[in-house]
């Protein structure tokens, strides 16, 4: 049972979908690259090991451009606010919000990077689910890459 009945709800959902679109910025994520092999050469140099062997592969890139909102944390460390309460910030310098296809895609194989405003950072969190009505969501912490 709900209390937003649901042609309202679906209203809601659409404007949030255009809301998160409108503020959504573009960014880069970076995977590990596919290793092709260029030539396979079969004979070596004996004698001198498996060092003669010419590198035949290369590496093609790997990158997915998506939207997301991006929002930067005020606190770039753990900072204590009350020593008796033990409250602290969380930590990670950039909260990422995306949808389906871009969280697919960071979550299938290795991650090495996401790159925006000029600066790379690494993923340090799983992606959480945050739903809104009928839209869901998934939030990364990121910490720029040192």
């Amino acid at each position: 049972m709900s209390y937003i009945p649901s042609d309202i709800a679906a209203g809601f959902s659409n404007e949030y979908d255009q809301f998160f679109d409108y503020f959504s910025r573009e960014f880069i994520v970076h995977k590990e690259p596919i290793q092709v092999i260029n030539q396979v050469q079969n004979t070596t140099l004996y004698g001198y090991g498996e060092s003669s062997d010419s590198i035949n592969y290369s590496y093609i890139p790997v990158t997915g451009i998506y939207k997301g909102r991006i929002y930067y944390n005020n606190s770039r460390d753990v900072d204590s606010v009350n020593s008796e309460l033990k409250l602290i910030f969380a930590r990670g310098d950039v909260t990422l919000k995306v949808k389906q296809p871009a969280r697919d895609f960071i979550a299938e194989g290795r991650t090495l990077k996401i790159e925006f405003d000029g600066k790379s950072w690494n993923v340090i969190t799983e992606d959480i689910i945050k739903t809104y009505l009928d839209k869901k969501y998934y939030v990364y912490g990121l910490e720029q890459a040192k």
